[in-house]
């Protein structure tokens, strides 16, 4: 993935657990409302590996089955960001899967929020933190 030249990171994205868990509501998206206490965990993670690539687009490669690398967490949390903020660079992005896919622990929340961070960090007009929080 790394010829050298391009700006590469490796981040390493833990996983959580809920204390508690309440469904409080359905929002009109079909996502559920919830009040709960959750805590953070290091371990299991999974690992995100992300290079900055020629051209635009987000190219997701994970070996996990049932990870579709067209429509995930990640590549919606790529396009919200795109849209929001106008920058859309090349990005290309293997996931290593360690917390259990659909076990609750909010892996492919968490590798999102990673993502949208990174993607700020190198946006030439950054987000502001409320709007970021947002996407």
């Amino acid at each position: 993935m790394d010829d050298g030249t391009m700006e590469t990171a490796a981040l390493r994205i833990g996983c959580k657990v809920n204390l508690t868990l309440r469904i409080t509501g359905v929002r009109p998206n079909g996502w559920h409302e919830l009040d709960t206490v959750f805590l953070p965990l290091d371990e299991p993670s999974d690992t995100l590996r992300l290079a900055l690539r020629p051209g635009g687009g987000l190219a997701l490669h994970c070996a996990e089955p049932g990870i579709d690398p067209e429509n995930n967490t990640l590549t919606k949390a790529y396009r919200l960001f795109a849209e929001a903020s106008g920058f859309r660079p090349g990005v290309e992005a293997v996931l290593e899967k360690g917390i259990p896919h659909g076990a609750g622990l909010g892996g492919g929340s968490a590798d999102a929020a990673a993502l949208l961070g990174w993607l700020n960090a190198r946006a030439p007009e950054p987000l502001p933190l409320p709007e970021l929080v947002g996407l």
